[in-house]
């Protein structure tokens, strides 16, 4: 029997089984501010504005990818997280970290706070960690 032969005759491996049994939950975190400059930037300002004025473009947006997170993916555990801080341990070790971009658009200050009531009239936890200096 040639080796080529002896080859292709070789039973297919079976697909790697999980390490540990799967218990039907799934959780899911969402990067909050990622999620909403996403959405801000996706969809055009002046079409989504309250009586008042105020722009809710990214509101809209983000309340849309969450549905269709909630949706597509059926999470059993969700929370949404979001930055509490501009100091982070990437800047103070990398100066140049975000250096190119640009301040925070007028137009999407104030929908943070929006998109939070949202994401609490929908019983979905908003976890924020303020950054802190180590000292070793």
């Amino acid at each position: 029997m040639s080796p080529a032969t002896r080859t292709a005759q070789k039973p297919a491996t079976p697909p790697a089984q999980p390490a540990t049994p799967s218990t039907g939950r799934r959780l899911m975190l969402l990067d909050g501010h990622s999620l909403a400059y996403r959405a801000f930037f996706a969809l055009p300002p002046e079409n989504f504005r309250t009586g008042t004025g105020q722009t809710t473009n990214a509101v809209y947006g983000f309340t849309s990818m969450l549905i269709n997170l909630l949706r597509d993916e059926q999470p059993t555990h969700l929370a949404v997280c979001f930055d509490v801080s501009r100091t982070t341990f990437r800047s103070e070790r990398y100066t140049e970290y975000k250096a190119n971009r640009t301040t925070t658009p007028d137009d999407f200050r104030g929908q943070v706070e929006l998109i939070k009531e949202v994401l609490h009239a929908l019983n979905i936890p908003d976890l924020g960690w303020r950054a802190t200096r180590r000292t070793t």
